[in-house]
């Protein structure tokens, strides 16, 4: 009995190492560091979750906050975006790491995962089935290693949904053999906490698998109401129990990401299929994968060719009854139709279309075959070995026609290499069938061909997949990080920084400073709303300062400090103060910055910017609202002349004459006086195009790069040039505006209403104590913190109602004279979310101890 637990404590080790060891070894021939120069970055977790993670190793090392942050568009309650990225437990490993060596980190993140999933699947394995052993690693290692996990290794987060369903489908056996809900409950629990995507993923597939034991369980019985109902009640209670555990972080993020950019696409979308039905098919074998096809592929289905076989053996075996064939036939068919037809597939997207990266929840489809594969393995002496030999000419056949097909992910060497292990392994359990006395030793051999195939698989995908080298990541950690700390040292108050260069869009977060750049599916609209019509550049997806908007805008949000390449230098004018030079930036001061808050006019309150497309107009009319003046702090410049080059003017749409040959369209005009010019080209269906101001690029004109262009100072007279190249076959112009900042009536403003600023006493990311004078011309407190309903705001320690400012910004309404105003941080719904969850995690635990004193 000992032997047996040694052993089977030595199983569930190897089902954790042996994946780790595979995975290491594909890292080592593509040049993983340290192995190579490589990282595991690549596109989203390059793009963005690096960022996400080195903000979360800011917060638990005491220089951060998990609830709200400044790092985030503006400011930006935090909960949602955790709780998709960075609620689980494991993730504490980054605070052991430096930050230049966060991509280390991240690789030892996702051995970690990919470890556990193979242990998972082991102790599921072993709990779920009288025969154990060694064999088992077969499966937990095709499940640790499917093709699910190694596509989708860079989407981190989703991983611990993976290591989490084999414990979720244990607690349902749990509960329909014992009516136990344990498991069951504290699972879901985690996997909702975790990720609450996946999490939903995993309650679909969750209820589908509860039915199909429940269905099989009942075979053999009398159809029992009693029975049925009894398993559905601890099924339902199960269910609602680990929901409301996982309350305190599942209200706070459906508060976070109301407003924010889902679009439910299910119900608007016709129903459509997703692809050429069996085109599915070619998912089972060992796949390759391109940079693009990530984004498009077909779901991730392979698992092993070994498991492929036995899991088709299942429907030979003479031992599995025709009912549990046919329960089995249905749950896969269920599966793959909603791989199939789009609205189906958008469920298990939380009722949207997925941007990239389809098919998020197919590792429950490799896990159910892994399920049949291992129920089939298990009693393969009921299977014929004629039934073998079918199969085996069964894949030679499919094989040939899917030779004959073009699929971007699949090349002719892999689909020959995975008929040869086809074959491998048809001969190997046709030689175990007959032949008792070499059991151990097929055993053996079809574990290690298998452990090869899958490391074959993973070098397959990740080849020619273009991961970041190392030296660029830590360079840049280590050159611009030194300057946003050299500026935070010098300067310990509050103030937002912006770059024009960027490592991704979310280098606020990545660098830990206060700035308005931001790219996550976590959003609230109104604030990218905003931003756009301040003129920077704010797309569905992400907002980005890029090179900058005006003087006026940069003020407004409080946006003091800005690091730029010295290349840009001469597009920043005299309100910018050049403080220092290091490692190849340059650092300008905003030297008419306003502060996080300051007083003014209540004429802001009715101030209503939505539909207004002239965005020099917006920040005119803001300016007036602040102060109840009417001045035109823009002149506009009407006196330029246009030049054709290769093009004719058709309506609003410039042409190309030859789509061959290049086009431009050429603006020229002299500048009357110094103050700063700007360009904004009014477009409601933007076309691509490459904008140069006396012949240097400055910006690159398209869908996502929409934006006010600072062209700098010139002298009287000057002539200015400005080009834009077409790089479609026509370009669109509604409207150009060139304007010029009248810098003396800007410089009169700013020195009235930063007289009456916000004096911050203490400030952190969560709560923000000041003084303030009001006055009965400017009795409203304007702040650039962004609109959340989870900010509380006192005066003089009284709550009061907070104002909302152009629909988007926090305002505060403020007796005249002088008064501390206090500003703390709550996320919505998580003091009622905790409540709920210690409330319920109390009966539990009370009704558990009931349980059990009872059965005793």
């Amino acid at each position: 009995m000992n032997n047996k637990k040694l052993n089977n404590k030595l199983v569930y080790l190897l089902a954790f190492i042996i994946p780790i060891v595979i995975l290491l070894c594909a890292y080592y021939i593509i040049g993983i560091y340290p192995f190579g120069d490589k990282t595991l970055l690549f596109r989203d977790l390059n793009g963005q979750y690096i960022s996400y993670f080195s903000d979360f190793r800011n917060s638990i090392v005491g220089d951060g906050s998990l609830l709200y942050s400044f790092t985030k568009e503006m400011g930006g309650n935090m909960f949602g975006l955790s709780a998709y990225y960075t609620l689980s437990p494991l993730n504490i490993i980054f605070a052991l790491f430096l930050k230049n060596m966060l991509a280390e980190a991240l690789m030892v993140l996702i051995l970690l995962k990919i470890g556990l999933s193979g242990l998972t699947a082991s102790i599921f394995f072993k709990k779920n089935f009288k025969e154990y052993g060694y064999f088992s690693l077969i499966f937990s290692t095709a499940y640790a290693l499917m093709a699910y996990n190694i596509v989708y290794q860079s989407n981190i987060m989703w991983l611990d949904g993976v290591l989490l369903l084999p414990l979720v489908l244990l607690g349902i056996n749990n509960l329909i053999k014992k009516n136990n809900i344990k498991l069951y409950v504290t699972t879901l629990a985690l996997a909702i906490i975790t990720n609450f995507y996946i999490g939903f993923i995993i309650c679909i597939f969750t209820t589908l698998y509860f039915i199909y034991r429940l269905v099989v369980s009942i075979e053999n019985k009398d159809l029992d109401r009693k029975y049925l109902f009894e398993k559905i009640k601890y099924f339902v209670m199960g269910s609602i129990f680990g929901g409301l555990l996982s309350a305190f972080a599942l209200l706070p993020t459906v508060f976070a990401l109301s407003g924010g950019k889902a679009k439910f696409e299910f119900f608007t979308a016709p129903i459509e299929a997703n692809y050429s039905f069996f085109d599915i098919i070619s998912k089972f074998y060992i796949n390759g994968l391109g940079n693009r096809d990530i984004l498009v592929t077909l779901p991730n289905i392979y698992c092993g060719i070994l498991i492929l076989i036995l899991a088709i053996l299942y429907f030979f075996n003479r031992k599995v009854r025709l009912f549990e064939k046919i329960s089995s036939i249905v749950m896969i068919f269920i599966l793959l139709i909603s791989f199939y037809v789009n609205k189906i597939d958008f469920i298990w997207h939380g009722f949207n279309k997925p941007v990239g990266f389809p098919y998020r929840y197919s590792f429950v489809f490799s896990f159910f075959i892994l399920l049949l594969a291992y129920r089939s393995y298990i009693s393969l002496k009921d299977v014929s070995k004629r039934s073998i030999l079918v199969i085996l000419v069964g894949i030679i056949c499919v094989s040939a026609l899917v030779y004959r097909g073009s699929y971007a992910y699949l090349s002719h060497k892999q689909i020959i290499l995975s008929v040869m292990f086809a074959v491998l392994y048809c001969i190997l359990l046709f030689i175990k069938k007959s032949s008792i006395k070499f059991d151990f030793i097929i055993t053996l051999i079809l574990a290690l061909v298998l452990f090869i195939e899958l490391g074959i698989s993973g070098y397959e995908v990740f080849r020619d997949l273009k991961y970041l080298p190392r030296d660029k990541f830590v360079n840049y950690i280590d050159d611009v990080g030194s300057v946003i700390n050299g500026i935070k040292a010098d300067d310990n108050s509050f103030y937002r920084i912006e770059k024009t260069f960027n490592y991704n869009l979310n280098d606020p977060m990545l660098l830990n400073y206060n700035g308005i750049t931001h790219f996550s599916s976590v959003y609230k609209l109104e604030t990218k709303d905003f931003i756009g019509k301040m003129g920077f550049i704010a797309t569905d997806a992400w907002f980005l300062y890029d090179i900058g908007s005006t003087s006026v805008a940069n003020s407004l949000l409080n946006i003091k400090y800005i690091v730029i390449k010295a290349e840009n230098a001469h597009l920043y004018n005299d309100s910018y103060k050049l403080i220092a030079r290091k490692n190849g930036m340059c650092i300008y001061e905003n030297t008419k910055t306003l502060p996080l808050g300051f007083m003014v006019n209540d004429d802001i309150l009715n101030l209503n910017i939505n539909n207004e497309k002239d965005l020099f107009k917006v920040q005119n009319d803001i300016l007036n609202s602040m102060t109840g003046n009417k001045e035109n702090y823009y002149d506009r410049v009407d006196n330029y002349k246009v030049k054709l080059s290769n093009a004719y003017k058709k309506d609003n749409s410039y042409v190309k004459k030859d789509t061959d040959k290049p086009a431009s369209i050429n603006i020229s005009f002299n500048a009357k006086n110094e103050n700063p010019m700007y360009l904004y080209l009014g477009v409601d269906d933007l076309k691509q195009g490459e904008i140069f101001l006396n012949n240097e690029k400055i910006s690159y004109f398209s869908v996502n790069n929409h934006k006010i262009m600072p062209l700098g100072s010139f002298k009287p007279g000057e002539n200015v040039d400005i080009r834009i190249d077409l790089k479609e076959d026509t370009f669109n112009l509604d409207n150009l505006y060139l304007e010029s900042l009248n810098s003396n009536k800007f410089d009169n403003t700013y020195n009235k209403i930063s007289k009456d600023d916000y004096k911050l006493t203490s400030y952190d990311n969560n709560h923000i104590k000041g003084e303030v004078t009001s006055t009965k011309d400017s009795n409203i407190l304007y702040t650039s913190i962004p609109w959340d309903d989870g900010w509380k705001v006192t005066i003089d320690g009284k709550e009061t109602e907070k104002l909302k400012v152009m629909d988007s910004l926090i305002g505060i309404k403020v007796p005249e004279g002088k008064h501390n105003v206090e500003f703390t941080f709550m996320p919505k719904g998580l003091v009622v979310g905790s409540a709920i969850s210690i409330i319920t995690l109390a009966g539990v635990v009370i009704g558990f101890i009931v349980t059990r004193k009872k059965a005793s």
